[in-house]
């Protein structure tokens, strides 16, 4: 019977009949009570009531956000309490289990993933992706491939995050474990594979070009392809601007197949989140970068102040030099050094001629 009623509830979820499914696992997890508490020898079914109590608020905080007319806040702030409230007891139950149901856990796990992907955690949220698509693997769940391109997405975000340390190790390709790499052909995961390909290769017109063949209707999976894609137009942005002092956003523009709105949004974004040292000229429409954080403008200005000091030396030695001719210049036929030909020292390194010749206009690295 209940097994019966765990099934039951994951067809009403299937068919968005989120009533029924409440009342029912209301019903069963009441069964797996003592005194109004849960019987702590009952963990294997609690874990599986658990998992569909967890997935089914996920479902009402879906729905709700969705909903075109707005929301409740009270009722969403409500939903998201109970979530974490489930997933601390979860959490409690698992301590003291030897033998975990996989099914169970599966969901769970994948449930845990995405609040930690909503927290912006996307260590954890990767970890339990990974998890929870071996445990389906296990059990051959219809979920495996969908949990997958969750793990994919999740690991092309956290690969494009900046790392804290340079010692930091790169997050290997999911595609490099075995369990894994059969899938790498699969009709539902090719389009996917192609898009981590072309985001590894910093690929932004081919990434454009797979993501409008995904077709997918899963919102989680949804939601996030499109970070994943502003993630890798960041990246693509900060690429292309980093040898100029100034870029037209027309230019950036056409090269990452956005809008000129979307460029705008997203050179601000990175402007606050610390990636880009730049400000946004939106008067004449060019992104203006900030010297110290041009590496060429810093080479650049090394080197003006190097030619700067050569220049003071040459000074130098042209005045000792001068003095020195001029105190021979009596008994040299024709004045001394100009007797040969006219030829000064003093001529030849001339400051009006040479004090620009090694020195770089600041617009010889700009792009107009």
């Amino acid at each position: 019977w209940f097994d019966l009623g765990i099934e039951r509830c994951h067809d009403f979820m299937t068919h968005k009949m989120y009533k029924q499914c409440e009342s029912l696992v209301a019903e069963l997890h009441e069964s797996l009570r003592k005194n109004g508490n849960d019987d702590k020898s009952q963990t294997a079914k609690l874990l599986q009531v658990y998992a569909v109590r967890i997935q089914l608020t996920m479902k009402l905080i879906e729905v709700l956000a969705m909903n075109d007319n707005g929301y409740d806040e009270t009722e969403y702030n409500q939903l998201q309490f109970n979530l974490r409230e489930l997933i601390d007891i979860t959490r409690g139950i698992m301590t003291n289990v030897d033998i975990i149901d996989n099914k169970a856990m599966s969901i769970i796990y994948e449930c845990w993933a995405k609040v930690y992907a909503t927290s912006n955690d996307w260590n954890n949220c990767y970890k339990y992706f990974k998890e929870s698509f071996l445990l389906y693997q296990q059990i051959a769940h219809k979920n495996t491939t969908k949990c997958l391109k969750s793990l994919l997405i999740s690991y092309m975000i956290l690969s494009s995050l900046p790392q804290e340390t340079a010692e930091q190790d790169k997050i290997p390709n999911p595609f490099a474990m075995d369990e894994i790499s059969v899938y790498q052909n699969h009709h539902e995961i090719v389009i996917i594979n192609n898009l981590v390909n072309a985001f590894e290769s910093d690929d932004i017109n081919s990434f454009n070009k797979l993501l409008k063949q995904q077709h997918e209707t899963d919102a989680f999976i949804t939601k996030y392809l499109a970070l994943v894609q502003l993630r890798l137009q960041g990246k693509a942005l900060c690429n292309l601007v980093k040898s100029y002092d100034r870029v037209k956003l027309a230019w950036l523009c056409h090269k990452l197949g956005m809008k000129l709105d979307g460029v705008e949004k997203l050179i601000v974004k990175l402007i606050i989140d610390g990636e880009l040292n730049g400000r946004l000229d939106q008067v004449n429409m060019f992104l203006i970068l900030k010297e110290r954080d041009n590496k060429a403008n810093a080479i650049l200005n090394a080197l003006s102040v190097w030619c700067k000091s050569v220049n003071t030396l040459r000074n130098t030695i042209n005045s000792r030099a001068a003095n020195k001719s001029s105190s021979f210049g009596g008994g040299m036929r024709g004045g001394g050094m100009s007797g040969f030909g006219g030829f000064g020292m003093s001529d030849y390194f001339d400051d009006d001629i040479n004090d620009d010749l090694y020195v770089m206009d600041q617009s010889f690295l700009s792009w107009n």
